[in-house]
């Protein structure tokens, strides 16, 4: 019997050895071939997330077992049909093709992706942690210093793209203001700015506004 591959490859796994009996429906599995070429990773992507990816977007993998290894790719498809878990959380497979892929990849690894669907370049940018509320309710703590005395206004703002880590603002505070980032215990901005707002001088109380969005 001769057995061939619909496709050029390596025989990455063969789940049967000489001798053994096997059946016609193959409740084992088949023969395992890696294909010759680009390598791909299928990400699942919320449905949210999903909706806003088209063929060709690019994208960034990283690799768990890699430290510091990182590839760019770009999306060559995406399921027509989502996957239900069980929580009933929709989810769409995005396939990837990795481009330059580093020589340490082995087939099977576990990767993250992250695929770019909207960009802006020079515009004014503040960590999602400094914004609460949405739409038209956004607003941000600004802290304002005149002579010795020190107070902290809200103010309204107008968002733009947000990211994983950062937001854009479009109107109500100008770079070089200094925000106030609330505290979880309260995030309501009440009279007066927020308890503890005033010794906010760590990495991660002031933030000013300035930079890239994606």
């Amino acid at each position: 019997t001769r057995l061939v591959a619909p496709v050029n490859g390596v025989i990455g796994f063969v789940p049967y050895v000489v001798g053994e009996v096997t059946t016609a429906s193959g409740a084992q599995g088949g023969i395992t071939v890696l294909p010759d070429g680009p390598i791909e990773v299928v990400a699942s992507f919320a449905e949210s997330d999903a909706a806003k990816i088209v063929v060709g977007s690019p994208a960034t993998i990283t690799f768990d077992a890699l430290a510091g290894e990182r590839a760019e790719g770009t999306v060559v498809s995406i399921d027509p049909v989502g996957t239900t878990s069980n929580s009933g959380l929709i989810t769409y497979g995005v396939r990837v093709q990795v481009i330059d892929t580093p020589t340490t990849v082995r087939e099977g690894m576990t990767a993250s992706v992250a695929v770019l669907v909207d960009e802006a370049i020079d515009v004014l940018v503040v960590p999602q942690s400094a914004v609460t509320g949405t739409g038209n309710r956004a607003a941000v703590l600004v802290k304002r210093t005149e002579g010795a005395e020190t107070s902290t206004d809200k103010v309204q703002v107008v968002l733009g793209l947000q990211g994983d880590a950062g937001v854009e603002i479009t109107a109500g505070v100008d770079e070089g203001d200094v925000l106030v980032i609330p505290s979880a215990d309260d995030v309501s901005f009440p009279e007066g700015g927020v308890p503890g707002s005033e010794s906010d001088d760590g990495p991660f109380g002031d933030s000013n506004g300035g930079g890239d969005e994606s």
